[in-house]
């Protein structure tokens, strides 16, 4: 049996050996027998995810959806890594006022407030992709993928040249608002990206700048272009 070192599953050199053997023994099963494991497959990862997660219906809608149709074309990692944060409800707060902050924080929140109107639906394209991007970015500590980026912007990922027009919009985009932190005083807003095509990872890079981030963002009327969202306490 697998024991975690602490809750949050941080695993012994001996168990991550131990899941590796369990990983190989899969893929093997996957080669030999691929009509059995394409059985077995959706009710272990039910399994896994009831025991990890417990009851989450917004999480099971999404699995049963990918189970059904969109393993096609997402990878479960897109569903998995970032609605282990996204699952859970943001808490309600009082209203985040930017003059309250100090320092850095305060000149960016104000910025932010500067760059996107409460009348945003009279924003032009650009503003508006910087607005969704930014708050998936934000929602929670692990960043978000490329692919739920290009989802939200409306780029059919049907099309040949999705993801290199998702991969040029998110580009734009980090590009602009970078420039706008910049101006504000904070010198990075952005992690470097890894990974490629739809699993590329965006993050924000100070944790502390952040959580005040998402929070002012989740508050203005803009976030319901995002409906499905649920931020990271």
């Amino acid at each position: 049996m697998l024991m975690g070192n602490d809750a949050k599953g941080v695993l012994s050199a001996k168990d991550r050996k131990q899941v590796a053997r369990f990983l190989e023994a899969f893929e093997t099963l996957s080669k030999h027998e691929p009509a059995t494991f394409q059985k077995i497959a959706p009710e272990l990862l039910k399994k896994s995810i009831w025991q990890s997660r417990g009851i989450d219906p917004w999480f099971e809608e999404r699995l049963s959806t990918w189970f059904s149709k969109d393993w096609e074309k997402h990878h479960f990692a897109e569903i998995f890594l970032t609605n282990n944060a996204n699952n859970l409800q943001l808490e309600k707060e009082r209203t985040v006022n930017p003059r309250h902050f100090k320092g850095e924080k305060r000149d960016w929140l104000i910025a932010l407030e500067n760059r996107f109107s409460n009348n945003w639906t009279r924003w032009d394209v650009a503003t508006r992709d910087q607005f969704i991007i930014l708050t998936l970015i934000t929602a929670s500590p692990q960043g978000e993928f490329q692919g739920r980026l290009m989802d939200s912007l409306g780029i059919l990922s049907t099309r040949d040249d999705s993801e290199k027009e998702a991969s040029n919009a998110v580009r734009a985009v980090k590009i602009a608002l970078s420039k706008l932190a910049d101006k504000s005083g904070t010198a990075q807003l952005f992690e470097p990206a890894k990974g490629n095509g739809r699993l590329r990872l965006h993050r924000f890079f100070d944790e502390d700048l952040r959580k005040p981030t998402i929070r002012w963002l989740c508050q203005h009327p803009a976030r319901i272009m995002l409906p499905n969202l649920r931020p990271e306490k």
